[in-house]
């Protein structure tokens, strides 16, 4: 155990972007949000929700940038997993789009990146865009088929055979 949070913390180290580390730098962490999404209902005719946590949003005024960086401790590699995180990533910077004043300003972005600890790697997973650009990116999102998990089959039943 301790061998595996000195990795993380020296990986936090290598790959953590400089605003982390800058008691000067604007950084929020543990952001909590709570928002309807965007042209979506719930099955009762409501607006459905995004719950979530972000885990740390900086602000990078020297390209008027805001970064969501969600952190994670996978041991896989990182080029193959950062992928999957594609569509959370998204919806977090769609989220930071709407909760951050400073981004209704078109000349501002938000982007999106993954810091692997385990590794010490910092991948961009969503392209800074304008809010904008973002809700669209997000809705679109939104409408692609997701894959559902086949069902389990039942156990088996006193004959051996199983029940679907």
């Amino acid at each position: 155990l301790h061998d595996a949070l000195v990795r993380h913390l020296r990986g936090f180290a290598r790959g953590a972007p400089p605003e982390l580390l800058d008691p000067a730098a604007l950084v929020y962490r543990e952001v909590p949000f709570r928002l309807p999404l965007p042209a979506a209902s719930a099955s009762d005719g409501g607006p459905a929700w995004l719950d979530g946590v972000i885990d740390v949003l900086y602000r990078r005024p020297s390209d008027r940038t805001w970064w969501v960086l969600d952190y994670k401790s996978d041991e896989s590699p990182p080029g193959a997993l950062a992928p999957g995180y594609a569509p959370q990533l998204l919806a977090y910077a769609w989220a930071a789009s709407r909760i951050l004043p400073e981004l209704a300003d078109p000349a501002w972005t938000v982007g999106g990146e993954l810091l692997f600890t385990a590794a010490g790697l910092r991948v961009e997973v969503v392209e800074p865009a304008p809010a904008s650009v973002l809700a669209e990116r997000f809705a679109a999102d939104l409408a692609l088929p997701r894959a559902v998990p086949a069902p389990l089959p039942s156990p088996p039943t006193r004959s051996g055979t199983p029940t679907l």
